[in-house]
């Protein structure tokens, strides 16, 4: 979006606004395309829930169909921007949370680059959340992002007949909280596309997420199958009917629940699922310690004798992703990044708070604020931290390029950089053959099913998505040859990759 509105508004508000209200605005190209694809129906009233600086009635007016629109601008800053931008008699502009405003009757059409943001961060959550389970008649999560709440609520006001095309991050296809969405669209009427704007930097250069747009039509029975399609530039929607989807998958065969980031591959995975199950039948992957500040929690050996820590509270801990470099971390490994001088310690203070060296420790804590930061002014004591054992499986929380599993051999435990893997009773002897799964060219293929996918190549897992990925079953593991773990072990030591026959069988696992 380049015009003289927005440079004016972009040049007087600092980033820091721009990012509290989710605001990333919308291309000029991408506008044009949805706004035009809208006015194909010929629709005469819209909807536009998040208006920002107007970049879509600017693509509407003009049009002998476009009669009205309605919108909405929770900002008071930017609403003012707009509001002496646009005047018209045929522009409604509240300047108010469309989330907060139901019973608006039917909609003709609607169009919306709805704010990107987290829903934990909006004060009104749970009053919203409720609202949405109380009109819609569905449960949805508190991890949800505010786009997919825009969008349920939007879908929802629509016509008989109405059309939506929405700019949304695509994350909700992969992600736990994305089920009740993808229900509700598939039971609402048809999804025209599904477009992955591969080029989100071009796009939206301040967004840390995949970007797509949605085309949706309002009615009865859907039956019509769904199209994926993903344009490598903006430039391509300007001829968008000659583009070809990668896949269009039959609307009586999607399931809300399956994920579908997928859909854009044009690889099509086959598995033998009679030889795979979850992962969480072996156990289950959490998130690694949240300590609020890491910084302060962190210590090195230096930072111990500076501070005359007791060894009784140091607790190994991998606190930074880079500190694991190869596929396997062992004690050697540990060694090694103490000796360097690396932050390898959490610090227990809440066990060892008698010592005069830790009251210092934690005066001095509070006489910095961290207590009054936003995790650890939940606690009770402010320094008390999560418990975790060390986990003999650790997996990188992003990546690019494919992910990072770790066999973990020690007895460090890590922060939130990553997942660690808790295995159930007696099934110890499944750990090594996991770890080869995982690092296994079928295992990454897979497990990628489950990935969430987010902008400029960037990949994320969260605990459940490991959780419900596919692995061999105990009862395939027993019926290949036997393998040998130790040899295996010794070459990803200095491979980083399993053998070549190991990892064709399994190949087995994909038809």
């Amino acid at each position: 979006m380049e015009n003289n509105l927005f440079l004016s508004y972009s040049s007087q508000t600092d980033i820091s606004h721009r990012k509290k209200f989710g605001q990333f605005f919308t291309p000029l190209v991408i506008a044009k395309f949805m706004a035009r694809w809208l006015l194909a129906n010929k629709h005469q009233n819209f909807l536009d829930p998040a208006f920002g600086l107007g970049i879509f009635v600017e693509q509407l007016e003009g049009f002998k169909d476009f009669k009205s629109l309605m919108a909405y601008e929770v900002d008071n800053h930017i609403y003012s921007f707009a509001k002496a931008h646009f005047s018209a008699d045929y522009i409604s502009l509240k300047n108010s949370d469309y989330l907060q405003d139901w019973g608006l009757g039917e909609i003709d059409a609607v169009i919306c680059n709805p704010p990107y943001m987290k829903f934990q961060n909006f004060t009104e959550k749970d009053e919203i959340l409720a609202n949405i389970q109380k009109n819609l008649g569905i449960k949805v999560s508190g991890y949800t992002n505010t786009a997919s709440a825009f969008l349920l609520k939007s879908v929802s006001e629509l016509k008989e007949g109405g059309r939506l095309a929405y700019i949304m991050p695509f994350e909700f296809m992969n992600a736990g909280y994305g089920e009740a969405v993808k229900d509700y669209l598939l039971r609402s009427g048809e999804i025209e596309a599904f477009i992955q704007v591969d080029c989100e930097k071009e796009a939206f250069s301040e967004v840390v997420t995949s970007v797509g747009i949605i085309l949706f039509h309002k009615k009865k029975n859907p039956n019509k199958d769904i199209s994926f399609f993903a344009v490598k530039s903006l430039d391509e929607l300007g001829h968008f009917e000659k583009i070809i989807p990668i896949r269009t998958v039959s609307r009586k065969l999607i399931q809300a629940r399956d994920k579908w980031a997928k859909y854009f591959s044009k690889e099509e995975i086959n598995l033998k699922f009679e030889h795979l199950v979850p992962l969480k039948s072996y156990g289950n992957f959490s998130r690694g310690i949240a300590t609020g500040a890491n910084s302060y929690f962190s210590f090195s050996e230096s930072k111990v004798r500076q501070n005359n820590m007791p060894k009784s509270s140091l607790v190994p801990c991998i606190t930074k992703s880079n500190q694991i470099k190869g596929a396997i971390f062992d004690q050697s490994d540990l060694n090694k990044l103490i000796s360097l001088d690396s932050e390898i310690y959490l610090v227990n203070l809440e066990s060892n708070s008698s010592s005069d060296d830790i009251k210092r420790y934690i005066a001095q804590g509070e006489k910095d604020g961290i207590h009054l930061r936003y995790l650890t002014k939940m606690r009770s004591p402010w320094y008390k931290l999560e418990k975790r054992k060390p986990s003999g499986l650790l997996f990188g929380v992003f990546s690019r390029n494919g992910y990072k599993v770790i066999r973990n051999t020690t007895e460090a435990v890590c922060l939130t950089c990553y997942h660690g893997f808790n295995l159930k009773a007696d099934y110890s002897k499944y750990l090594d053959l996991l770890f080869f799964y995982l690092l296994s060219d079928a295992g990454n293929k897979i497990m990628q099913i489950n990935m969430r996918k987010y902008g400029d190549g960037l990949d994320k897992f969260e605990p459940n998505d490991l959780n419900d990925s596919l692995v061999p079953s105990p009862e395939w593991f027993s019926s290949v040859d036997k393998i040998d773990i130790k040899a295996e072990l010794e070459i990803i030591k200095g491979t980083g990759k399993i053998s070549f026959s190991l990892n064709q069988i399994f190949e087995d696992l994909l038809k």
